[in-house]
């Protein structure tokens, strides 16, 4: 099957691992396809259980330049395998980049953050990498991606400051889903949010156990830009009837079609003052 790969031509525009496959597998795809393949765009290694020495071949690739898609998920990188990605040059038509499920930290985040080659694009998963305070913050100063329309940055040790850095961002004004669930900011992360007025397309925001409580609910139900938001995930953050008031009165949210409250407090009287929302 590897030789075929290679010798096709004008080569693939696709190769996908089958999840379960061999990690060898994916290593001598890696290996193989990145000489190759000036035709491909899209190849998913997830679950590949990758060598770094894969990571960096994959890394330094100069053929796929009209490489679109590229998954990486939970396929082992660490740090030094993130960086070899973040240093490539050649992908400037890619769109989406899922590196959800690694270990990249801080220095693979910084690394991803400083590329300006890939101005198209329009998807980044950074879910559950060990990001933290610094990679964030480096994240949050990117103004290459001025095209980016769905940031996924779940489980990431985010707190307060780190979101208020994220709400500066002057780039990603196309920004249409946000997801910060599982992360640690709280009421003071809300507040940054809710005072964010350059994410207008935003239509779905996920801050599902983020330590919100009533407080944050509160912050939230001030903000007065949501006008395109259709989905808002609050599950799991300690909200009650107090918050739950707050979230009633807000009128800017009219085209809100789907609002996750679960495992929250709310009790009945929670419920009822939801139900008196007029928007």
């Amino acid at each position: 099957m590897l030789q075929n790969l290679k010798d096709a031509k004008p080569g693939p525009t696709e190769v996908t691992l089958t999840k379960g496959l061999p990690g060898i597998l994916a290593n001598l795809i890696a290996h193989v396809g990145s000489k190759t393949w000036p035709h491909l765009k899209k190849i998913d290694l997830s679950h590949g259980n990758l060598i770094e020495e894969s990571i960096k071949r994959i890394g330094k690739n100069t053929t796929w330049v009209n490489l679109e898609e590229l998954n990486l998920s939970t396929a082992s990188l660490d740090s030094k395998s993130a960086i070899a990605i973040g240093k490539n040059e050649t992908w400037r038509k890619l769109k989406v980049l899922n590196l959800s499920g690694n270990k990249i930290g801080i220095d693979g985040a910084c690394a991803i953050a400083k590329n300006e080659a890939w101005t198209d694009l329009e998807t980044l998963d950074l879910e559950g990498n060990q990001i933290t305070s610094i990679g964030v913050k480096r994240l949050s100063k990117n103004a290459t991606w001025t095209k980016l329309q769905m940031l996924n940055l779940k489980r990431n040790s985010i707190g307060a400051d780190e979101l208020v850095a994220i709400c500066q961002n002057n780039a990603w004004f196309g920004l249409e889903t946000l997801n910060l669930s599982d992360n640690t900011f709280g009421a003071q992360g809300a507040a940054a949010l809710s005072e964010r007025a350059r994410w207008e397309r935003l239509h779905t925001l996920h801050l599902a156990a983020t330590n919100l409580g009533d407080e944050g609910a509160v912050m939230l139900s001030k903000n007065t830009s949501g006008s395109n938001l259709q989905t808002l995930d609050l599950g799991d953050n300690g909200i009650n009837a107090k918050g739950a008031a707050s979230l009633s009165e807000v009128t800017s949210w009219d085209k809100l079609e789907a609002l996750e409250l679960q495992s929250n407090k709310l009790g009945d009287k929670g419920v009822e003052v939801l139900s008196t929302n007029t928007a």
